[in-house]
């Protein structure tokens, strides 16, 4: 906390201070996670590989969870970011949900990584560990990503373009969703030799998936119904395509 004598624009500046600080913490906590794995990010070594002391590592982050959890809720917020903007695509409902689809596909695409790192750090019992407002933070961030989900399904309903029973809900498809997606990219990331499964495709596989589920729902249009593949491009060519923004995430 700033000392209470401190002008406006000092403690501007140890905000600032902060937060770039803050930053510069989680990002080396990325390279170390990749580079060495769970076990081999420490807060040591984090500390080691930075200006600062150990003890101002500390100032940040109690502990090696509470660090971790901070660090997947700042890229699960990426994430938000591209499926807010995919969520007010203008069509029928099940156009936008393929929107979110092609939006989770295009975070693959810019951050790969990130996908790595958080499979790595959520393989691991942090929760458990951390302190709750770094909990708290994290299930924020995935409650929105969710909730996006969630009222595009309740958008179908409405709209008549889902059939729904009573007494269902919305975040059991949802949860579908996300389970197949966040598995799927996690796989991907893994060094399996995919064509030996008979996966020569796993971007085609993903995507008849998604058709199979939402099909099973009922949700209209179907998939023989209209040229999803032409939608797709679509809305990858009006919503992803800005060049700008990969050589952003290629510098990230």
């Amino acid at each position: 906390m700033s000392p209470p004598h401190w002008s406006p624009e000092a403690r501007a500046r140890k905000e600032q201070e902060r937060a770039e600080r803050e930053r510069r913490y989680l990002e080396l906590a990325r390279q170390l996670l990749l580079e060495r794995g769970y076990l081999g990010l420490t807060m040591d070594a984090l500390a080691e590989a930075t200006e600062f002391s150990k003890g101002t590592l500390y100032q940040h982050f109690g502990s090696k969870e509470d660090l971790l959890l901070c660090l997947v809720a700042g890229l699960t917020e990426r994430k938000l970011a591209l499926f807010e903007r995919a969520a007010l695509w203008r069509g029928p409902s099940r156009e936008r949900m393929l929107a979110i689809g092609r939006a989770y596909r295009r975070f693959a695409q810019l951050y790969p990584e990130d996908l790595r790192v958080t499979q790595i750090a959520l393989s691991e019992p942090l929760r458990a560990k951390a302190s709750p407002d770094s909990n708290r933070r994290l299930a924020q961030v995935e409650e929105r990503c969710h909730g996006v989900l969630i009222g595009i399904i309740r958008d179908g309903i409405a709209r008549g373009e889902l059939p729904w029973e009573p007494g269902r809900s919305p975040g059991e498809l949802a949860f579908n969703l996300w389970a197949t997606s966040f598995g799927h990219y996690s796989l991907a990331a893994m060094d399996l030799d995919l064509a030996a499964l008979g996966v020569a495709d796993p971007l085609a596989v993903l995507e008849r998936a998604y058709r199979a589920l939402l099909d099973g729902y009922g949700w209209r249009p179907l998939t023989h119904e209209c040229d999803w593949d032409a939608i797709a491009s679509r809305i990858d060519r009006e919503l992803f395509a800005d060049p700008a923004e990969a050589e952003r995430a290629r510098r990230t």
